[in-house]
C-alpha cells in the first residue's frame, strides 16, 4: 500500500500548560531582571576561565592546591585528566554489566526480582548520586543569591 492511500489517524491537538507544584515558591521577577540570565559576554568569560585554569593545572601541582576562589574545575574534568575519564567511564560500564548479569541471573532462575535490581544500582550509583545532590546544593545557592540581588537592583 502507498503513503497516498493510507488513512493516516493523528491524535487531536493539546493544549500546552504550565503548572508549578504547590509546595514551590514562585518568584516572580521584574522584567528589567534580564542581567539574570546569561549573555554572550558571560559565556566567553567561562571559556576564559577554562582556559586559564587548565594552564594552571598543567604546572605540576596538586589539584588540591588550587585556590578554589580563583579556579573553578567544575566541567573540566574531561580536559584536566584523560585517566579520569577512562576511570569514570570504565566504572560507568561495570555498573551496567553488573546489572544486566544480575538482570540474567533471574530470568534464569524464573525469580524476578525488580527490588533486588532497584538496591543494586542504587549501591553501585550511591557516590555519584551524593556527589550530584552537593552539586545541586551549591547550584541552588548560587541561583538564590542571583534572585536574591536582581530582586534588590531593580
Amino acid at each position: 500500500m502507498t503513503t497516498s492511500r493510507m488513512n493516516i489517524v493523528r491524535e487531536p491537538i493539546r493544549k500546552k500548560r504550565v503548572s508549578f507544584n504547590s509546595q514551590v515558591k514562585v518568584i516572580k521577577l521584574p522584567r528589567s531582571s534580564r542581567n539574570v540570565w546569561y549573555q554572550r559576554d558571560d559565556f566567553i568569560s567561562f571559556y576564559k576561565e577554562g582556559m586559564s585554569t587548565i594552564k594552571a593545572l598543567k604546572f605540576p601541582q596538586n589539584v588540591s592546591t588550587l585556590d578554589p576562589s580563583e579556579y573553578c574545575l567544575r566541567g573540566l574534568e574531561k580536559k584536566i585528566s584523560k585517566s579520569y575519564e577512562q576511570q569514570r567511564r570504565k566504572y560507568q560500564s561495570d555498573t551496567t554489566q553488573m546489572i544486566l548479569h544480575a538482570h540474567a541471573l533471574q530470568r534464569q532462575t524464573g525469580k524476578i526480582e525488580p527490588e533486588k535490581i532497584k538496591t543494586l544500582s542504587m549501591m553501585f550509583s550511591r557516590r555519584s548520586r551524593e556527589r550530584a545532590l552537593e552539586i545541586a546544593e551549591i547550584d541552588a545557592k548560587a541561583s538564590l543569591s542571583i534572585v536574591y540581588n536582581a530582586k534588590f537592583q531593580c
